[in-house]
């Protein structure tokens, strides 16, 4: 369901109708993530070139996500909890069940970040290293 769409960017959030469970797609580390079901219907839908997914360890690392990035390294294959971006039409994932995701966007820069926020990444500061690395990335 998109939730929020502006010129810029959107914001998505899956359920179950998605059929997105990380046990189907978690081992697929190579670049055909885009073409594979049940994320392929997911871009075509929200018009991306790419898509990238961490590996998630409920910390407080992070990646910038740019297109050299998604071309050399494969999603699912860098660990991390958060990932920022302001590359048009580059998708930017993470995955949730009882943690929370955080989303930032700034409208100056057109940079965006998202965060998978479990009580461990909370304690050890996985949304002011966000903050930070937006920060330090975009100004």
């Amino acid at each position: 369901m998109i939730i929020h769409a502006a010129p810029n960017y959107q914001i998505y959030f899956g359920d179950a109708k998605d059929r997105m469970y990380p046990n189907d797609y978690a081992t697929w580390n190579d670049f055909s993530l885009c073409s594979r079901e049940p994320i392929a219907p997911l871009v075509r839908r929200l018009h991306l070139n790419s898509i990238f997914f961490l590996r998630q360890v409920h910390g407080m690392q992070g990646a910038i996500v740019t297109d050299s990035l998604v071309q050399e390294i494969p999603p699912f294959s860098v660990d991390g909890d958060f990932l920022i971006t302001n590359e048009p039409h580059t998708g930017i994932g993470i995955v949730t069940a009882d943690c929370l995701p955080v989303i930032v966007y700034d409208r100056k820069r057109y940079a965006i970040g998202i965060a998978h926020a479990g009580w461990r990444g909370a304690v050890a500061g996985v949304v002011p290293a966000l903050l930070s690395k937006l920060k330090q990335a975009y100004g």
